[in-house]
């Protein structure tokens, strides 16, 4: 049997070229996938697929009347395809054009004046209950949108919005469109959502959420009947904002990486056991790691029962990090990382890694786990006892001209948070990392 399968095979060249098209094959497959993550089209597809089943197990079972039946249905699947996912489509191919690699073309993004004219105007139109809805384009151009409206093309200012949407106005009806900082028209028809979770939502908020899930704009709605103040993006809608809620925006998020997005704090209690008993020392569990473990890393090994005196620090690093690196590709991301990952992407918030790790093997473990598109830059440290995190950090603020002050720095340790502030950012500690909560 083997010598058969051989000699089936034998005839077959594989070369560069078939590599290369199996790749490709590979990753459109694999960014479909993605693409219709958590949306309808994912039942229409299982549909199909199930459709798909039954025409070849009719073959298979002979069963005439449904392979006929199947065999007609099948031959109309492509235009029903074009019809049931067009929404999606649209999306797809829009997606594809805010790709990384036509990021270059795409609109300069909207200033802090124009966001600041915004919301004073959903402030005054709320507290009147005065219905509002205002588009704000981003990458993907509203144009269709503009021309089902009266053209303006004036400057963004609350005046101009709080006239536009009084009842008596002629423009009321309809959405304001904002395109490249000026209002391009007013009383603008906009798509409505078909998502049958969002049928007990009014009108503006439907459409709102209709052109959220269609392009990557921004809609701000004004409720008439309660004035409360809603914005909606990426399909999804966010209800009852105050006016500081929608002008604090961040402009970037810096994560650290081990305990906060890797899950490894069970290896590098374990990987430190190891060291621990080949000097006859007692083992360390999670919780006692999580208790004591801090920085300076000679503290914590003083803590857990070495002698520095006796043993010298960079032996005992090298000999943790040699047992450490062994296990940590198996070591996966913590619950909710990704999700916030991809939440934090989707409101175009730049994302860095900033690592106590060698730079090397941080850049690895990134690749092993597929989170290359999520960060503009990751920084680690050119050597484990070279550059400080804090002289990093400093390094990462000045190379992308980042505002600290507009900053997130998300950590695990007292050591994250000490360097957040000395970096001039907001610290969040997670709980789940590398010490506990008493910490």
């Amino acid at each position: 049997m083997l010598d058969s399968l051989l000699n089936a095979f034998s005839g077959i060249r594989f070369g560069w070229r078939d590599a290369l098209d199996i790749f490709v094959v590979a990753f459109i497959a694999y960014e479909f996938l993605k693409l219709i993550r958590h949306t309808r089209a994912v039942q229409i597809g299982i549909g199909a697929g199930l459709v798909i089943t039954m025409y070849y197990l009719s073959e298979v079972v002979m069963l005439r009347t449904v392979n006929w039946f199947v065999g007609n249905l099948l031959s109309y699947v492509v235009f029903a395809a074009i019809v049931l996912f067009q929404a999606d489509l649209r999306r797809v191919l829009s997606r594809l054009g805010r790709a990384s690699l036509f990021r270059h073309f795409t609109r300069r993004a909207t200033t802090d004046e124009m966001v600041e004219e915004v919301v004073t105007a959903a402030g005054m139109l709320a507290e009147r209950k005065v219905g509002a809805l205002i588009a704000i384009e981003r990458d993907i151009g509203l144009r269709t949108y503009v021309d089902s409206g009266i053209y303006l093309d004036a400057r963004v200012t609350y005046d101009l919005l709080v006239s536009v949407f009084q009842p008596e106005s002629p423009l009321h009806d309809g959405a304001v469109v904002i395109q490249e900082n000026r209002v391009a028209a007013a009383s603008c028809f906009l798509p409505l959502t078909v998502n049958a979770q969002s049928t007990h939502l009014g009108t503006r908020h439907r459409a709102a959420i209709g052109l959220t899930e269609e392009s990557d704009a921004v809609a701000l709605i004004v409720s008439e009947e309660t004035g409360a103040v809603s914005l909606a993006i990426d399909g999804e809608i966010e209800s009852g904002l105050d006016s500081r809620q929608l002008t604090n925006r961040l402009d970037s998020v810096i994560w650290d990486f081990n305990g906060t997005i890797l899950d490894d704090v069970a290896l590098a209690a374990a990987s430190i056991s190891k060291v621990l008993r080949v000097r006859n020392l007692p083992d360390l569990d999670v919780s006692t790691h999580r208790r004591v473990f801090g920085f300076p890393i000679s503290e914590y090994y003083e803590r857990i029962g070495f002698d520095l005196s006796v043993d010298v620090l960079a032996g005992v690093s090298d000999e943790f990090h040699e047992v450490y690196l062994a296990g940590v590709g198996a070591c996966s991301l913590n619950d909710g990382v990704l999700e916030l990952l991809e939440f934090f992407q989707r409101w175009n918030v730049a994302q860095f890694i900033l690592s106590a790790a060698e730079q090397t093997m941080l850049e690895s473990w990134v690749r092993i786990h597929q989170l290359e598109p999520f960060f503009k830059a990751v920084y680690g440290l050119p050597d484990r006892h070279g550059k400080t995190k804090t002289d990093r950090g400093i390094d990462l603020l000045s190379h992308h001209a980042i505002d600290s002050s507009q900053t997130l720095f998300i950590g695990d340790t007292d050591h994250d948070a000490e360097v957040a502030e000395a970096l001039g950012s907001h610290p969040v500690v997670v709980l789940q990392g590398h010490q506990d909560r008493a910490r």
